[in-house]
């Protein structure tokens, strides 16, 4: 009995502690199987990819993504550039990915959210899966944009030579929007094969 009330208090912490977390996972799928990073390093065929992003009580995550390492560099005690502004450098993607595309741009960041009180986000159309706390969604990725190019073009993933950097970062609010304190932050680079 006394192993019994034991066990059932420790799950009783654990939930309680998770139910207040905020955190965010990454995986990268292609071919529907997830690739598992080595040393934060994802190999990829130059074909379409998914990113899978799951939620846990927080609305969203940013993404720098770019053919440079400059931000993927920082090491964890290094602070983001701009920081505080962060939700103002947050470009306009398509509502529902419908280009199936990331944009790449260097001044620039992504944010990928979802609030279910909105009527659109910018994952794909039918992907958010919501488990309690949880939000599950998917981003399919056939081609990148980048708005700096002088014709402004879109470059397909096999026309891709270079390595891609993803820098993911959650951060926190504060009651203007601004970016007030950096929660996790998680980077991945993609070669390709």
């Amino acid at each position: 009995m006394k192993r019994a009330i034991l066990f059932f208090a420790s799950c009783f912490t654990i939930l309680s502690g998770f139910a207040q977390d905020r955190a965010v996972q990454i995986q990268v799928i292609q071919n529907d199987k997830i690739v598992i990073p080595q040393n934060g390093i994802v190999e990829l065929e130059k074909k379409p990819f998914k990113i899978e992003i799951r939620l846990t009580n927080l609305e969203g995550v940013y993404l720098y993504s770019a053919f440079a390492d400059s931000i993927y560099r920082l090491k964890i005690d290094e602070p983001i550039p701009n920081f505080k502004d962060l939700p103002a450098m947050a470009m306009a993607e398509t509502e529902f990915n419908t280009d199936q595309e990331m944009i790449i741009q260097n001044e620039s960041w992504s944010y990928w959210f979802y609030d279910k009180k909105m009527s659109w986000h910018r994952f794909d159309k039918n992907s958010i899966k919501q488990d309690g706390e949880n939000i599950t969604a998917t981003k399919t990725i056939k081609q990148f944009y980048l708005p700096e190019e002088e014709s402004k073009k879109t470059l397909k993933i096999e026309n891709i030579t270079t390595p891609l950097y993803l820098f993911f970062v959650t951060i926190e609010h504060d009651k203007k929007g601004n970016a007030a304190k950096e929660l996790e932050r998680y980077k991945l680079m993609i070669n390709w094969r």
